[in-house]
């Protein structure tokens, strides 16, 4: 049985430390923004209060997403376990579903102090028992192995416990014990075609689309507002629901990117 994990309890590990500063950052940083909006308000001409209030809360509201997004995949990183067993079969086990889900920012700092409690539990259990814990996915094929500065994303095709196939994506951090010997293990599981297809360029194509889709929505918020009334004001309410749903699009491909999607 081989077992690789992150070493959470070493001191070397450095991932709770980014994710309680990362929630105390995001936390200072909201209120600063917010205390910033309020004396932008304040301090703007009447006709532009309105207009200013907007763009700051917008302003905010993306930060303070794009923030907690990053920290989401700090956390999916902490989580994941591969294991080979004594066939010489590849699982992977990603904690987060062993544990309840929490929501907010203080809910994943108590997701990741229990993630950090079950890992040694589940590495002794698995030692001991020589076996796969019965939740772990098993890798049959890899699709892509991409490479960043920090971390490696994986496009896989797995079989979970149910007997089902499906295909998967996830984000491993680099500093696993004998990192060199699970990559090699990845490699070799990359299907025939991928090893000889040249790497594809993903292009952000989406993320840029959904982006200038959110500055043309937020920018007719601004005009058709009452205060600023240059557009007609029954345009405002769409467009403000247009662009709520522009901001969670662009998120959903920023995170496929990402992933090499």
């Amino acid at each position: 049985m081989k077992i690789w994990m992150q070493d959470t309890q070493s001191k070397k590990n450095r991932t709770p430390i980014y994710i309680w500063a990362g929630i105390a950052g995001i936390a200072v940083l909201a209120a600063g923004m917010t205390a910033a909006a309020a004396v932008l308000t304040i301090c703007a001409k009447e006709e532009y209060k309105a207009a200013v209030s907007l763009a700051m809360c917008l302003l905010t509201v993306v930060t303070v997403i794009t923030f907690s997004a990053k920290m989401g995949c700090r956390l999916m990183i902490a989580s994941i376990i591969f294991f080979q067993d004594e066939s010489g079969r590849l699982y992977v086990l990603d904690i987060r579903d062993m544990i309840r889900y929490r929501k907010g920012l203080f809910g994943m700092a108590a997701m990741l102090t229990e993630i950090r409690n079950l890992i040694p539990r589940i590495r002794q259990q698995a030692e001991q028992e020589k076996s796969v814990p019965p939740s772990a996915l098993e890798i049959l094929s890899a699709d892509k192995i991409t490479e960043r500065s920090d971390s490696y994303s994986l496009l896989c095709q797995v079989r979970y416990p149910n007997g089902q196939m499906g295909n998967t994506a996830m984000t491993f951090a680099k500093g696993y014990e004998d990192e060199d010997a699970l990559l090699f293990m990845l490699e070799r599981k990359l299907r025939w075609r991928a090893s000889f297809e040249p790497e594809k360029r993903y292009s952000p194509a989406g993320i840029l689309i959904s982006l200038i889709a959110v500055i043309l929505f937020s920018a007719i918020c601004v005009f058709s507002h009452p205060n600023f009334n240059r557009l007609p004001q029954t345009v405002y309410f769409p467009c403000l629901g247009a662009d709520t749903a522009a901001i969670w699009v662009m998120i959903y491909f920023i995170i496929r990117y990402r992933r090499g999607k």
